[in-house]
Formats: C-alpha cells, sequence, structure tokens
C-alpha cells in the first residue's frame, strides 16, 4: 500500500498543479515511474475525483477504484470558495468545514487533527482545492469506466451526502455502494476498522 501526498500538501513540495486534471497527470506520470503495473486506486473527496479522472485517461493501469465520499460532482459551498479566497474569512470557513465533515459523534481529537492540517495547509491551497472540487464534472463519463468500483459513503456525511454517492454507483458500469453507519465526511478518520473491512472484502 503505497500512501500520496499531492503537491503542495503534506510533505510534498508546492507543484503548479491546482485542478483535478492537473493532478491526475501527475498521478500518471508518478505511477509509470515506478513501473507499478495496474493497481487499485483508492481515493477520498477529491483524491476520489483525482483517482476518476485517471481512470478516464489511463485505463490500463486500473485494476479497480475505491471512492470514498464521492459524487459525479463536487460542487462546494459558494461561502467557503468566497471566504478562502480572503485570509480574512479563512479560519471561519475552516471551522464550517470542520463542523460539516465529521458527525456530531466525532471525538474532539480528531477535528482538532483536522483543523491543525487545514491551517497548516494556509488558505491559498485550501481555497485552490476547494475550486478544482467544485470545477469537476465526471457525470457524463462515468459510463466509460469499466473498472470494478467500490463507492463508499459516511450515513452522516454532510459534505458529500449519500444521495450524492448513489448518483455516483448508478452512473458507473460495475460498481457497488457500501455506507458506513454513524460516520460522517471523514470515513477513514472517524471508522478506520469498518472501513478497513469494507475495503478488504472488496479487495
Amino acid at each position: 500500500t503505497l500512501a500520496l501526498d499531492l503537491p503542495g500538501h503534506g510533505k510534498s513540495p508546492p507543484g503548479g498543479e491546482t485542478g483535478i486534471d492537473d493532478f491526475a497527470v501527475g498521478l500518471e506520470a508518478w505511477h509509470a515511474g515506478r513501473r507499478l503495473g495496474r493497481a487499485v486506486w483508492i481515493g477520498h473527496s477529491m483524491g476520489s475525483a483525482i483517482v476518476l479522472a485517471l481512470a478516464l485517461r489511463a485505463p490500463q493501469i486500473v485494476r479497480a477504484l475505491i471512492l470514498i465520499g464521492s459524487g459525479p460532482t463536487l460542487r462546494v459551498n459558494p461561502s467557503l470558495l468566497e471566504r478562502t479566497a480572503k485570509a480574512a474569512g479563512f479560519q471561519g470557513a475552516v471551522e464550517d468545514i470542520l463542523a460539516w465533515s465529521f458527525a456530531p459523534e466525532a471525538p474532539a481529537r480528531l477535528t482538532a487533527a483536522a483543523r491543525r492540517r487545514m491551517i497548516e495547509a494556509g488558505p491559498d491551497r485550501l481555497h485552490a482545492d476547494l475550486a478544482a472540487c467544485d470545477a469537476f464534472d465526471a457525470a457524463a463519463r462515468l459510463g466509460e469506466i469499466d473498472a470494478p468500483v467500490l463507492v463508499v459513503v459516511g450515513s452522516r456525511d454532510r459534505m458529500t451526502p449519500p444521495r450524492q454517492a448513489e448518483a455516483l454507483r448508478a452512473g458507473l458500469r460495475r460498481a457497488r455502494m457500501e455506507t458506513v453507519d454513524g460516520a460522517g465526511h471523514m470515513v477513514m478518520l472517524e471508522q478506520p476498522t469498518a472501513l478497513a473491512a469494507v475495503i478488504r472484502g472488496f479487495v
């Protein structure tokens, strides 16, 4: 299992990538440099959009997809885009994202860790990521993906609600959907054991 930090995220240095397709191009190049063969690609939220774009661009390197907290589109609340575009609105936008991303019962330590990550990334990076998600629309091309797909959603996800996951499943040719009860958008943080079991069963 290989976990990637996108350019400008985590420990990766900034790059010129800002859009979903840009990240998919970089992901394809990263894969080619390691001669990994066909892989199961897992993406959460924006990451799910990136691996969907990768599957459309380079189906020969995709054995299967696992899409978590996803949808055919990833429209963003306009107020988040407006506030993250200005430093003065950044903190408030972060708090709203946290409120919409976790189920109310999620431990405070998870929210605190997510808050630190977003603040470390800064307003420019967060705004660019939200804008990339808002521009993403794969609805018309889902039928082109022939790989098996697992769509996973938290039952209490308010960022990408279950109806979005169902629309994604319905548009794909070989997809099934699993709902993780009690989880919000951050399924992998809130319910890691349950999510791991779902992924293991699919793989």
